[in-house]
């Protein structure tokens, strides 16, 4: 790996009978601000933005279930699951009211867990989460082929490498890798990749566990996610009151940019920034700066 990495606080805590790695910066006095990231991506990359937010908050970025070096239940990856684990992380660790901060699915976390636990959070901001459209009924139908083609590819992606410098080099020329920075993809593949008893590495988040976490994202995106016994968690959402802000970027694919409109409709306290110019979906890792700025401007609003 051709780059030196941050000297970073990290720990881990138990909550919904699994243990989750999370990843802290600033000082525990301060108010807290927690953090999810997007599917397969590790809490670390949050570094560049948490570390920016740290002189005024203790920031916290957790990885998700079967992510990282959290825990990795054989089942269990609907939309419900990753709300059930941010309440009872926040209430295993104290820490309510707080400012969330989430990427893609990590956002649609924070949405789920709000309008089922209202009194743990002060304020959301979010970068293109994932959401279906809330007046249409979902009926079950199988994936159009572009997801069915996606998961496929997920399913045949290398997972096990001889170390982390050679998962490094395999990313850093792949999409989405090659436009991220390369600190934060090295600290991708630094707590993205497990040691195997067996020697060499292989991806925390691999491709088993990818594809059920993908399943309800993609059934969402089409408007064919039905739900399970729980039921759907979008119809929740305009129930949430809390400031949300809501940001996507120029360059991502129109369905996201669909879901981003889809979530600016259905919630009722939005507050809409502007596009982050020249960025893609991954933006906490290509263009940290530019999320930055949006969020700091959301923050210096009276929330």
């Amino acid at each position: 790996m051709p780059i030196s990495l941050p000297s970073l606080e990290t720990f881990y805590i138990t909550a919904n009978k699994l243990r989750f790695h999370v990843t802290a910066w600033g000082d525990k006095s301060q108010p807290p601000v927690v953090m999810h990231a997007g599917t397969g991506f590790v809490a670390a990359t949050w570094h560049p933005v948490a570390e920016a937010l740290s002189p005024q908050f203790r920031v916290y970025a957790i990885d998700r279930r079967g992510h990282g070096w959290s825990d990795k239940p054989e089942s269990g990856y609907e939309f419900f699951d990753f709300a059930e684990d941010t309440i009872a992380i926040l209430d295993a660790m104290k820490l309510q009211p707080v400012i969330a901060i989430g990427h893609s699915a990590g956002g649609t976390d924070f949405l789920t867990a709000a309008s089922q636990r209202p009194d743990l959070f002060k304020a959301i901001f979010l970068h293109e989460p994932t959401m279906a459209d809330t007046t249409i009924h979902p009926k079950a139908a199988d994936l159009p082929s572009w997801a069915v083609n996606q998961i496929e590819r997920v399913n045949n992606r290398r997972a096990y490498f001889p170390s982390r410098e050679a998962a490094f080099e395999h990313f850093h020329s792949r999409e989405p890798f090659s436009r991220w920075q390369d600190m934060l993809l090295g600290l991708h593949a630094h707590f993205g990749l497990e040691a195997q008893a067996e020697g060499g590495f292989r991806l925390s988040c691999y491709p088993a566990i990818e594809t059920q976490i993908l399943l309800p994202i993609y059934s969402a995106m089409n408007n064919l996610h039905t739900g399970d016994h729980r039921g759907s968690p979008f119809k929740h959402f305009k129930y949430i009151r809390q400031p949300v802000g809501l940001v996507r970027s120029e360059n991502s694919g129109e369905r996201f940019i669909t879901m981003f409109e889809r979530v600016k409709t259905a919630l009722p306290n939005v507050i809409s920034m502007p596009p982050l110019q020249n960025t893609g979906h991954c933006a906490p890792q290509e263009n940290p700066q530019a999320l930055l700025d949006a969020i700091q401007t959301f923050l210096s609003m009276p929330i």
